[in-house]
Formats: structure tokens, sequence, C-alpha cells
């Protein structure tokens, strides 16, 4: 049977799927890229917005009309958050739990043609699930997951539904997936999770999780998406001394008003996360700092997307994911009566992106006449190679034969639009 694989959503989303590819190969499946060629369908879906939503229910509609006779299984955060709604068309549904039990629905499927709904609610006491991906289809870096589950509670957020309580890998897994992936030739590994800064395992903290990954083979270590209030200066200066870790952030803002933060649940002000950010600074001179921004939160007044963008402008990010508040289901801010109109969102979710867009240029052409080594991860073409810099700076090098996986020193001659570029020395 060959099995095709669609992902929404986040890394951990994308993680999740690897590790089932390769319990279906293990149990003799084949995976294919394919979907023309597939028997299997699995759709991991995201529910963050209701953007997500549309997106899960169009691609579920299509590989149903062209694949009539196909197995389509659903799993993951939309059916975990909402249980099973109309709008689905899969023969097995399952959610964010007990995923190696996929494999045994889809063999029952098979023998005897019943669909299956298995969506075990989540406990506060639930184990991590600890499944893991030797490899990383398609990718350069390896992804490694530490953490699920969330406890923040943001008035926005839908993931504590979708996710549950926080869960975290054990520090020895976590030793022994580096050195796997420092085996099957991976040179970076990036740590992701739904909440990073609550890794906890006894003891150990999220530096721990990062020491831990230091192994022969293995050249960079790189954090994903991080909340800004839990990070302190003795976290930064043990990563400094890994002599690997990565130079850039991602903490997440959602906004650059303090009112609106408060309002949205959010832990700290924009002082104190000023304050962060001169903190990474200071301890990695020139580190990439970027952030998620989000516009039209209920009750977001003009004057508060002003302060917002003053201050988003004035931090100086080097990159930055906009988009438009979106309510989700049985959120407290959905239940508000203050709903910014689309209109208004789109009009400031451009603004931002305006500012996004010029503070990245900003940043990039500060490394014209600088050399980064840089980890390709597309294969020359057209006398064109793609990579990342430590920063995290998308860097296109002008070179022949040049083989993804590979880490050259790159000193950097122009900048385009979110990216900067260079020749090889």
């Amino acid at each position: 049977m060959n099995i095709h694989f669609t992902t929404f959503g986040c890394k951990v989303n994308m993680y999740e799927s690897e590790c089932l590819r390769c319990l279906f190969e293990e149990q003799g499946y084949v995976c294919t890229d394919d979907r023309d060629n597939a028997d299997v369908f699995v759709v991991n879906s995201c529910t963050v917005t209701r953007d997500s939503d549309v997106k899960l229910f169009k691609a579920l509609r299509r590989i149903r009309r062209e694949h009539p006779e196909g197995i389509i299984v659903l799993m993951g955060c939309y059916p975990q958050a909402h249980g099973v709604t109309e709008e689905i068309t899969a023969d097995i549904i399952t959610g964010t739990k007990d995923r190696k039990k996929i494999i045994e629905m889809v063999d029952r499927f098979i023998a005897d043609r019943s669909p299956a709904v298995s969506i075990p609610p989540l406990e506060r006491n639930d184990p991590f699930e600890n499944i893991y991906a030797p490899s990383i289809h398609g990718h350069t870096r390896a992804f490694m997951k530490i953490t699920d589950g969330c406890a923040m509670n943001c008035t926005y957020c839908i993931i504590p539904r979708s996710r549950g309580a926080v869960r975290c890998k054990s520090i020895g897994d976590i030793r022994r997936e580096a050195k796997i992936f420092a085996a099957n030739g991976y040179k970076e590994i990036v740590l992701i999770g739904i909440n990073l800064m609550c890794y906890r395992d006894g003891g150990k903290r999220l530096t721990d999780a990062v020491e831990a990954c230091v192994t022969d083979g293995i050249e960079r270590i790189r954090l994903s998406s991080i909340e800004p209030e839990m990070m302190r200066r003795d976290d930064l200066l043990r990563m400094r001394d890994t002599g690997i870790f990565c130079p850039s952030f991602h903490l997440a803002l959602q906004s650059g008003c303090d009112k609106v933060l408060r309002e949205m649940g959010r832990h700290y002000t924009t002082d104190e996360y000023r304050k962060i950010v001169d903190l990474c600074r200071e301890v990695f001179p020139g580190c990439g700092i970027s952030a998620d921004i989000m516009v039209g939160f209920p009750g977001e007044t003009d004057e508060d997307h002003r302060q917002s963008a003053r201050f988003i402008r004035d931090i100086g990010f080097s990159d930055m994911h906009v988009f438009m508040y979106s309510p989700r289901e049985s959120t407290p801010a959905a239940a508000r009566t203050d709903q910014i109109p689309p209109e208004i969102k789109k009009l400031r979710a451009d603004q931002i992106s305006s500012i996004g867009r010029e503070s990245s240029r900003l940043f990039l052409e500060n490394h014209i006449g600088k050399v980064f080594p840089v980890l390709t991860e597309r294969p020359g073409r057209d006398g064109i190679a793609h990579g990342h810099a430590p920063d995290n700076s998308h860097v296109k090098i002008f070179t022949e034969n040049i083989l993804p996986n590979s880490i050259l020193y790159v000193r950097i001659d122009n900048v385009g639009d979110n990216f900067c570029s260079g020749h090889c020395i």
C-alpha cells in the first residue's frame, strides 16, 4: 500500500507526520510524494486560525473527489479541538494522542472497510508520546520535538484544547535522538515544541535540553519559537558556551501595546519584552530577533495599533510573521462583542507587514561585507544555492554544484526581499 502525507501548520505537526511516515514504513507501507500514486492519505491538521480550517476542508474534499476509493485519515489538532464535524470527509479520524494506533486503524479499515473514530480526551497526567523520526524527509535540518501542550491559556488560543497540558521528552531521550540525527548525517538540530520555555525534566530546563544535543557531528543547535517572559541571562550564557548554539530567537510578541497584551492574557509587558531583546543582543551581538504579530484583536483601537506599530519599528526585528486575529471556538476573546471588522484587520496587517519588510532589510543590510557559515538546504541550480546563516538569515549563494547539508563560508554582497546573497570564500 502506498501512503501520502499532507501536513498543515507548524513544525511540530511536520515532525509528527515524519514520525508516522517512519512507523508506516516499518510496517511495510510505501510512502510517496505523488498523491496520484497513493492508496492511503494521511492529513495532519492545524486549527490555530479559521483559515487553517478552510484549507483543511478544501484538501479533504479534493482528495475525496480525486481518489474516491482512497483511504483518508484525518489526525491532529482539528478533530482534537472540535470533534467530528459535518465538514470532515474522512474514513479514519483521530486527534493528537496515541498516534501509534493510527497504523492499527488503517490496517483494520483495509480488512473490513469500517470507518473509525478515536479521539481520546487529553488528561493532565498524560505522558509525553515518545515517537521520533530518525530522518526528516526533504530537509537538511533535523527537527526534534521536546515539548507538547501549553498551560499559558491566552484568551485567543485554542491550543490548550487541541494539545492539552505540558509534557516533555526526557533529557536521556533527547541525547539519544541527537546521536541518531548525527549518525544520519545531520549537522543542525532545531528544537521544537508547543511551548519550549515550559520544558522540564525533573530539575532540568530548556538549557539542559540544548546541552543534551551537543554530540559529535552536530555543528549547530537552534530553537524554534519561544515565550519571552521565561528567558534568563544564565540560560543565554550557557547556550552561548556550547559553542554551537545559533543566535536566532523567535520571541512571540503578538502585540506592542500593553493594554492589548493584558487582554490577550500574555504574561509580560512591552518593557519586559524589550529587556529580553536587549539581553539577547548583549549576549549574542548581531543575533536575529523575529516575532509573531497579531493584529485586530477584539477591542484593539486605532491608538492601540499605533502604539504597537511604534514599538515594533523601535525593536527592529530581523523577521516577522504578521497575521490577523481569528476567533476560535470557546475562547474568551471569541465571545467578545467588540470584534474588529475584517477590512480594518487587513489594513493593519498591511501596515505592520510594511514595517516588517523595512526592519528585515535594515537587518540584512548590516550583513553586507561580512562572512557567515551557511548550511545549504537546496542544491545549486542555475548557479544559485540556498541556505541559512546561524542568525537564520536566508542566504542565496552564487555557485555551481553545491550539495545540500554542506556548511560553506559565504561573504554577503547584496540583499533582496527577505534574503541576502553572496559568494563562497
